[in-house]
């Protein structure tokens, strides 16, 4: 059998990140070897626990619902602890949010990130793939849209190897941009 895909999405446990949308996208790709989906889980930080818990209730009930109990991997560790390099591809689905950093890192351990179609990915694609952008978006909500996205980037790596074709260049970029040094 072909080597497993792996899948990743990080973020809080609350709605607008959009988790069920990468499930759903996940348990509808067809591909011809097993894909695994990574979710890094945090506390919502405004929701009380009780909350977050039942927001981890309704996304598991999700996963076992589309079939994928022994698909989904859900880790409660934090941010700082990503490799991203492991994964295949990163997804980002969230509905609004600022300027999120977990693309930007993805992008720099040669992970694609698949985005939602929002103004603050816009501009993360824009400014890291400037003749490709569209090619990192999809509209958010479109789970058949990610299907194909996520499909695409695991039958062919073509996100991937344009990132790796020009990692250096999008390192520097990274560091003058967005790097602790370049914002304080």
């Amino acid at each position: 059998t072909r080597k497993s895909a792996t899948v990743a999405s990080v973020g809080r446990l609350v709605r607008r990140k959009r988790f069920t949308d990468v499930v759903q996208a996940i348990s509808d790709v067809d591909v011809d070897r097993p894909l695994r989906l990574v979710l890094r889980l945090l506390p919502s930080c405004v929701n009380a626990p009780r909350e977050d818990e039942w927001h981890l209730r309704q996304l598991r009930t999700v996963i076992d619902r589309a079939g994928l109990a022994g698909s989904v991997r859900i880790e409660r560790t934090p941010t700082s602890q990503i490799d991203y390099a492991r994964y295949d591809a990163y997804v980002c689905a969230s509905a609004y949010e600022g300027l999120s950093m977990t693309p930007i890192e993805a992008a720099y351990s040669g992970c694609p990130p698949l985005m939602s179609d929002i103004p603050a990915h816009r501009t993360i694609a824009s400014a890291l793939f400037p003749d490709a952008p569209a090619a990192f978006l999809y509209s958010t909500g479109d789970h058949e849209a990610l299907t194909r996205l996520i499909a695409h980037e695991v039958i062919t790596g073509e996100r991937a190897q344009y990132l790796r074709s020009r990692l250096d260049g999008l390192r520097e970029l990274i560091a003058s941009r967005w790097s602790l040094r370049a914002t304080a």
